[in-house]
């Protein structure tokens, strides 16, 4: 995404349906930009774990979407504190090897023969549905 657009905007709206990552939710954190997305985005759990924006629940509904956004455009200390919040975070957090990890466990390179090790692959990347869960049974990986 263009660094321009998020610089120049109050807040990004990510209401996915279905996201296996949300790639677009780090590089709104990277840029201090206020996060409003629904939970089924892969990544959504760094908007909590960040502070810095809010995360719509399961079951979807509208009017909650709706309102969540309403009060964050009419918060603008809240947002600056979001942004503070972000910003920080990406200073602090390894965002950065996220695809990496996504690619080993494409690559079955997360096939440890110990369980933690793959646990510790798999689980940054938000990916519930890895290689290595899938081959537990064969002694190797999370069962």
């Amino acid at each position: 995404m263009c660094r321009g657009f998020l610089l120049g905007a109050d807040l990004l709206i990510h209401p996915a349906y279905n996201e296996n990552t949300g790639t677009v939710l780090l590089e709104a954190l990277v840029a201090g930009l206020p996060v409003l997305v629904t939970d089924v985005c892969g990544y959504a759990h760094y908007i909590s774990e960040a502070d810095c924006g809010l995360v719509v629940p399961t079951p979807f509904k509208q009017e909650q979407l709706d309102q969540m956004l309403a009060d964050m455009l009419n918060n603008g200390a809240l947002r600056k504190e979001w942004q503070a919040n972000a910003l920080r975070f990406a200073d602090q957090a390894d965002l950065y090897s996220l695809p990496e990890h996504a690619a080993d466990v494409i690559l079955g390179r997360a096939l440890e023969p110990d369980a933690d090790a793959a646990r510790t692959l798999c689980q940054p990347v938000g990916w519930t549905g890895c290689l290595c869960r899938r081959r537990g049974a064969a002694g190797r990986g999370v069962p």
